[in-house]
C-alpha cells in the first residue's frame, strides 16, 4: 500500500547524505483492570500490553507491529522483528535507511542485523549499565571532547570515540554528551552533578551534535503512537484473546496507513 499509493517517502538531510528514518519503539497500551490474555505489569508500573511498532520516513508510515505481553522485555524477539522490518522497508524504498532505537534495545544483536543489509545505518541510545559517569567525564575532558556550553551553572562536552572506557577498539562510533552541573534552580551544588548521554552510531562523516539531534528527532514517533491509541481508539483492545487483539492491531496498521496516505495526498 505504501509503495504503490504514498505520494512521498521523505528522507532527512544529514552530512552523510539523505537518509530515510526507520523508527522502532515499544509503546504500552493501557488495558489495566482487565483479565485480557497477555495483559501484565509493564515498565510503567501498570497492567498493559507492550507492542513494538515501526515507522518509516518523516511522514511516519507504519510498516510493522507486534503485540507483546506487558511484562516482556523490549529486546526479546526484537532482532527478528528488526530483520522483518528491514525486509519490509526494502520493499518500499532502496534509499539509505537510518534505524533509531532507544536504550532498551542497545544490543549487539541489533547492530549485527543492521550490518547484514546494504545502506542501513543506526543510532542507538546506549545503556550505560555499570559504566562510571566520572570515567566519561575524564574522557570528555582529556580526549576529543569539545566544550559546547560553558557557564557558571554547567559545562557541556560533546564528542565521539572509537575506543571504549577500558581501551578496547569498537566496531562503531560512540557519540557522547557529558554535562557537569554546578548549580540547580538557583542553588549552588556542594558537589557537581555529572550527567552522561551516549549513542552508538555507524554513520560516516557526521559530527556529534548532529547525531544527538537526529536521535532526539526519534521522539517524533511518540506522536504516531498517540494517533494509533487515541485517534484510532486502539489503546483499549476489544478482545479477551491475545490472538484476536493482535489481529485488530494489524488491521489498525492498515487503517492508520490509509488515513496517513489520504492526509498526504490532501
Amino acid at each position: 500500500m505504501v509503495r504503490q499509493y504514498a505520494p512521498a517517502i521523505s528522507p532527512i538531510s544529514t552530512s552523510s547524505g539523505d537518509l530515510v528514518p526507520l523508527d522502532m519503539d515499544v509503546s504500552p497500551f493501557d488495558n489495566s483492570k482487565t483479565q485480557k490474555e497477555g495483559v501484565s505489569r509493564t515498565y510503567k508500573s501498570y497492567d498493559d500490553y507492550a507492542p513494538m511498532m515501526a515507522y518509516i520516513a518523516t511522514e511516519g508510515y507504519q510498516i510493522n507491529v507486534e503485540l507483546r505481553n506487558g511484562s516482556q522485555h523490549c529486546q526479546k524477539n526484537t532482532p527478528a522483528f528488526l530483520k522483518q522490518t528491514l525486509d519490509y522497508a526494502r520493499q518500499i524504498t532502496d534509499a539509505p535507511l537510518l534505524v533509531r532505537l532507544d536504550s532498551g534495545n542497545d544490543s549487539q544483536d541489533n547492530y549485527t542485523i543492521c550490518s547484514e543489509f546494504q545502506d542501513v545505518y543506526f543510532i542507538v541510545k546506549r545503556n550505560l549499565r555499570k559504566e562510571s559517569p566520572a570515567a566519561w567525564l575524564t574522557l570528555a575532558e582529556n580526549t576529543d571532547g569539545t566544550i559546547c556550553v560553558h557557564s557558571k551553572h554547567k559545562t557541556v562536552w560533546t564528542g565521539k570515540t572509537t575506543v571504549g572506557l577500558k581501551g578496547q577498539a569498537l566496531p562503531y562510533t560512540i557519540v557522547f554528551k557529558v554535562t557537569k552541573r554546578y548549580g540547580h534552580k538557583g542553588e549552588v551544588l556542594l558537589f557537581p552533578e555529572i550527567e552522561v548521554e551516549t549513542y552508538s552510531c555507524n554513520l560516516p562523516k557526521i559530527n556529534p551534535e548532529e547525531v544527538i539531534e537526529l536521535y532526539h528527532d526519534h521522539g517524533t514517533s511518540e506522536q504516531f503512537h498517540s494517533e494509533i491509541k487515541t485517534d484510532l481508539g486502539l489503546e483499549r483492545l476489544p478482545s479477551g484473546r491475545f490472538a484476536s487483539n493482535s489481529l485488530v492491531l494489524h488491521l489498525g496498521l492498515l487503517a492508520y496507513n490509509a488515513l496517513r496516505i489520504i492526509g498526504q495526498i490532501t
